[in-house]
Parts: C-alpha cells; sequence; structure tokens
C-alpha cells in the first residue's frame, strides 16, 4: 500500500491484504472481526449502490454517528462513489447539525436510528434521504 495517492486508491488496494483483520468491533454480546477484503468488499457494493441512485461526483453525503464499523465503510463507499463525505460529529447540537446539513447540501445522511430521530425533528424545508447503519 505504499503507493496510494488518493482516498480512492485507498479502496482499491486494500483487497491486497487478504483476509486479515482491519477492523474488531467489541460488543457486549460478541465480537465482530472486519478483515481487509471484507471491508473493500462491503465498501465497493455500497459505492456502486450510490452511483445507481446516482450519487457521485461532487454530491455531499453526511455521516452522523458514532465511532463504529459501519461509519468507515459507509465513508469508504462515499469516497469509493467519488462524492464528498460530510462527516459530523454524533453530539453535535440540533442548531448546527440543522446548519450542517443545510449549509452541506448533503443529499443523503448516513446514521443510526436516533439519528435519524434527531435529523427528522429539525423541521428542514429539503431534508436529505436517511440510510440506517444500524439495521
Amino acid at each position: 500500500m505504499s503507493g496510494l495517492r488518493t482516498l480512492q486508491s485507498l479502496l482499491e488496494t486494500l483487497p491486497e491484504c487478504g483476509y486479515r483483520p482491519v477492523l474488531l468491533a467489541l460488543h457486549k454480546e460478541d465480537t465482530e472481526h472486519w478483515s481487509y477484503a471484507g471491508l473493500a468488499d462491503h465498501a465497493r457494493r455500497l459505492a456502486r449502490g450510490l452511483v445507481e441512485r446516482e450519487v457521485g461526483r461532487e454530491d455531499h453525503v453526511a455521516l452522523l454517528a458514532a465511532n463504529r464499523s459501519e461509519w468507515i465503510m459507509a465513508c469508504l463507499a462515499v469516497i469509493g462513489a467519488g462524492a464528498v463525505i460530510v462527516p459530523l460529529d454524533a453530539q453535535i447540537g440540533d442548531k448546527m447539525l440543522r446548519n450542517a446539513l443545510e449549509d452541506s447540501g448533503a443529499k443523503l445522511v448516513f446514521t443510526t436510528g436516533e439519528g435519524a430521530g434527531r435529523i427528522e425533528g429539525l423541521e428542514m424545508e429539503a431534508a436529505p434521504e436517511l440510510v440506517l447503519l444500524d439495521t
């Protein structure tokens, strides 16, 4: 991976590391393991889905969630689709959240059920489409 030039090239080179672990998520009941190849496969498939939904160059896609494996996968997918990632702190206040979403012009937001509830309560004129990471 020494020849990386862009974040998109990172997505292209992840499978070269094979099934070695890249992410480990500790949950109350179990442990979730992600390999380089698995992460790349999920991110590529999601990127294709975004492109099929006509998300691409210069489109803004927001991410509103606490640290989780799916956040990383969604971020890589947005980059893979050629869109602009708008990372938002899960602890941001509602007024700032509304301003960030409106100012960025995000057409999609990857979030959790909790985040979706917050966004739906913002009463935005043009609310972005919500994509849940925790279902």
